[in-house]
């Protein structure tokens, strides 16, 4: 879509500035770098292809973080919908674990609410929660991650699978206590 000037001047004056801001408002919630990364991404297109319905340019920050919480909202439910149809890969990672009964994908299936997970999620160590994040959640592969990473293979399988037995624990606690 072809824009003016005007409007071209009117997006880098005011939205480009609060990008920050954005990306800010996004990690308090999210709490991790590629998901806030994304949605300030999805949110910044959003304000630009849709800039022509904005009715009251001085009211363009307070709907620049309207979209953007409307993109974080559509996120959470994409990755919800992910969460529900998980696989684990062919080795048992939760082997060691005491409850030998259960594995991820029956602790992620009894999670129908996604703020459970999340709140689960910021229980896990910055590392942790992306590297969770990135493979269970994004389908990121774990060679991937390590080399985003700058890390070896077996140092984030080994985070990868620490994380995934405090998620356990994590879990079993909430469940006793009734969460």
């Amino acid at each position: 879509m072809k824009r003016t000037n005007l409007e071209c001047e009117f997006f880098d004056k005011v939205f480009l500035p609060l990008r920050l801001d954005i990306y800010r408002y996004i990690f308090s919630r999210m709490k991790e770098h590629y998901a806030t990364e994304e949605i300030s991404q999805v949110a910044m297109m959003k304000a630009w292809e849709h800039l022509d319905q904005l009715r009251q340019p001085e009211k363009a920050k307070s709907w620049l973080f309207q979209i953007t919480n409307n993109t974080m909202i559509e996120y959470i439910l994409r990755r919800k919908k992910v969460l529900r149809n998980i696989e684990l890969p062919g080795d048992n990672i939760l082997t060691n674990v005491a409850d030998k009964r259960s594995d991820i994908y029956k602790i992620l299936e009894r999670a129908h609410d996604v703020k459970t997970i999340m709140t689960l999620l910021d229980e896990l160590g910055t590392d942790d929660r992306a590297i969770v994040t990135r493979h269970y959640i994004d389908g990121v592969s774990l060679k991937v991650i390590a080399d985003e990473k700058g890390m070896n293979y077996n140092t984030v399988r080994s985070i990868s699978r620490r994380a995934i037995r405090k998620l356990k624990v994590l879990w079993d606690k909430t469940e006793t206590m009734g969460i």
